[in-house]
C-alpha cells in the first residue's frame, strides 16, 4: 500500500488501513472507521492538536468515530499524540487490545470521549485477556 507523507515526513493515515510500525498523521479528512495496528513495533498516531477553552472544553474538531484496534497482536505498543477522538455512534471501544504486555502511551494532549450509557456500552480502553 502506498500512503502520503505529510510536511515532517509522516505517514498520513485512513480508516481501514493495516500498519505495522513508524510514525504516523491522520489525515484531515479521516472517515469514521478502524486503523488497524499488526505489530509489536512502536507505532505512533499523531493527530492535529487540541486546543481547550478557558471553561476546560475542547474546542477543536474530533476524529468522529475512530477506533484503533491493536487485538491481532499481543504486546502492542501503541501511541496516540495530539489528538481528540469521539465516539457516539457504535459500542466497541475507541483503543482494543489483546492479551498481556501492550503498551498505550500519550503524547501532547489527548482526549478520548466516548457517549452512551446503561446496557451495552464500552469503555475507551479495552483489553481482552487469554482464557486457558
Amino acid at each position: 500500500m502506498a500512503w502520503a507523507e505529510d510536511a515532517a515526513g509522516n505517514t498520513e493515515l485512513k480508516a481501514g488501513d493495516n500498519v505495522t510500525a513508524g510514525n504516523y498523521t491522520l489525515s484531515k479528512d479521516i472517515a469514521a472507521g478502524t486503523i488497524y495496528i499488526s505489530t509489536t513495533d512502536p507505532v505512533t498516531n499523531s493527530g492535529d492538536g487540541v486546543t481547550i477553552d478557558e471553561k476546560g472544553q475542547s474546542t477543536s474538531d474530533a476524529y468522529k468515530n475512530l477506533k484503533f484496534d491493536c487485538s491481532a497482536v499481543t504486546g502492542a505498543n501503541l501511541t496516540l499524540k495530539d489528538m481528540f477522538l469521539e465516539n457516539r455512534s457504535d459500542t466497541s471501544p475507541l483503543v482494543n487490545f489483546a492479551g498481556p504486555d501492550n503498551k498505550l502511551n500519550f503524547e501532547g494532549t489527548v482526549v478520548m470521549d466516548k457517549y452512551g450509557s446503561g446496557q451495552g456500552t464500552y469503555a475507551n480502553i479495552h483489553v481482552s485477556l487469554p482464557w486457558g
